[in-house]
């Protein structure tokens, strides 16, 4: 009888181990999710600082207009691969640079452009895209 006793207690505490540990890994997502958040606001507000660089520039003459459109689309370009980025360091527990690796890689892997595969992952949340074929 004490022996059972002392087997439901290491049970307990194992139980209670694996459930500190999904706690903790739980914990970590929140906080990566946070920083992955912080990043695209940050983003939102450096492409809006640039945008309004860009009318200036265009309105003084000193930009052209065709090449203010393709600076402005770089800029979009650059959030939704910033975007993609911060969906694949939370999910795959990734140092922003590991997870720009993992997005490039799997752009020349499948011969499509980066930005492409960065709206896929930023639109559907999925990275089986990004899977090694």
């Amino acid at each position: 009888m004490e022996g059972e006793l002392v087997a439901a207690g290491s049970d307990d505490q194992e139980q209670l181990n694996a459930i500190t540990a999904r706690l903790d890994r739980n914990e970590a997502n929140i906080a990566s999710l946070q920083d992955g958040q912080r990043r695209i606001t940050s983003l939102e507000e450096q492409v809006e600082v640039d945008r309004q660089l860009l009318l200036a520039l265009q309105a003084e003459g000193v930009l052209e207009r065709q090449h203010s459109e393709h600076l402005e689309t770089a800029l979009q370009t650059s959030r939704v691969i910033g975007a993609a980025i911060g969906i694949i360091m939370v999910n795959e527990h990734l140092t922003d640079r590991e997870a720009f690796e993992r997005l490039r890689r799997a752009s020349q892997d499948r011969n499509r452009k980066l930005r492409s595969l960065a709206s896929q992952v930023v639109a559907t949340g999925d990275l089986s895209a990004l899977r090694e074929e």
